[in-house]
């Protein structure tokens, strides 16, 4: 049989108490099914004149009612406590005093966010090349290791010849030989 079609299957279907483009929930969610953000949202608003919606005692107030909803409670005692800033009802202190409000504000207004860019350093061919020929006048021994692009790099570049040329007659005279021109002279071939 089809997929949907099985009789069992029809069986367990239902009818929709709506229609086709209505909502199934027309009056939205109720308010007692609010979210714990959303109810620190809204327990925090403050009206166009600069009153809070909700004072401290409000909100004690709504923290002692067993009809609330939880959600709400629980702003509530959110909300209170970071109003303590540390200080404990009946003595005491907070072993981490501001945790709330901290808590409070990431879940309003979401955790803060650090950009971090790092630049390259633009650097200029002749400072690497002033660089990379220090490098080597003060390590010597890297010559062993770096001798075919030191080769290659002399051969492509006239100035890099000139600067590695006085390091290595300094330190390997036998490789200096390699770099040096090869003067050529040319014979004239008698043309037949």
């Amino acid at each position: 049989m089809p997929r949907g079609t099985h009789p069992n299957s029809l069986a367990n279907l239902r009818p929709r108490p709506w229609q086709p483009g209505q909502s199934g929930n027309p009056a939205g969610r109720a308010r007692g099914g609010a979210y714990i953000s959303e109810w620190l949202n809204a327990l925090l608003i403050v009206d166009g004149d600069g009153r809070p919606r909700y004072t401290k005692a409000d909100l004690e107030r709504i923290v002692t009612d067993d009809n609330a909803a939880p959600a709400m409670v629980i702003a509530a005692r959110r909300i209170l406590s970071a109003m303590r800033d540390g200080k404990l009802p009946r003595g005491g202190a907070d072993p981490e005093p501001g945790r709330d409000f901290d808590r409070i504000a990431d879940r309003i207004e979401g955790k803060p966010t650090i950009t971090i860019r790092q630049e390259e350093p633009q650097r200029l061919p002749a400072e690497i090349m002033d660089e990379y020929v220090a490098l080597l006048d003060q390590h010597p021994d890297l010559f062993d290791d770096l001798w075919p692009r030191i080769l290659r790099d002399c051969k492509e570049d006239q100035m890099m010849r000139e600067r590695l040329l006085p390091i290595l007659q300094k330190h390997h005279p036998d490789l200096a030989r390699a770099l040096e021109p090869v003067e050529t002279t040319a014979k004239a071939l008698p043309v037949e």
